[in-house]
């Protein structure tokens, strides 16, 4: 009975050992989540714009909360060492922009006629800067959404 309780509590993780993070992708691996995630970024701007007309405040809460997801699965992965420092950046960055959109949707909501046409005026800088040199190459949706597309001095 004893061998059957350490066997299914070690099969369920409940061997009294904190979750681990996932192991760090490999940079193919870590381009493949960013193009992914600027290909959504891309679609969320495509809703956003193709749905303006017809209800703008929708519009400005809808693209708010898919630039949100976007930058949520990014967070979960785990950044090869060599890029670490923009993928903290990058997450903090779209998260921001994230906020900003809502907010804006909340002032859109409340009467303020122009919140959502500056909000959605304003898409080119979802990402902090531009996309690494060794990530850039694997992730072709990432060129449409980051204006300067590989960074000075960012690390390749």
């Amino acid at each position: 009975m004893a061998l059957l309780t350490t066997v299914a509590l070690a099969s369920c993780g409940g061997g009294g050992h904190a979750p681990q993070r996932p192991p760090a992708s490999s940079i193919v691996a870590y381009s493949a989540t960013t193009d992914r995630m600027c290909s959504d970024l891309i679609g969320a701007i495509q809703r956003a714009f193709a749905n303006a007309a017809g209800d703008p405040h929708a519009a400005l809460a809808r693209y708010a909360s898919d630039v949100g997801a976007a930058g949520a699965r990014l967070a979960a992965v785990t950044p090869p060492a060599s890029l670490a420092a923009f993928h903290r950046a990058a997450v903090a960055h779209i998260a921001g922009e994230a906020a900003k959109l809502r907010h804006a949707a909340q002032r859109s909501a409340h009467g303020d006629a122009g919140a959502a046409q500056a909000a959605l005026g304003d898409h080119e800088g979802l990402l902090p800067r531009g996309i690494p040199a060794a990530v850039l190459p694997r992730a072709p949706n990432c060129r449409a959404v980051s204006p300067a597309a590989i960074a000075p001095g960012a690390p390749s």
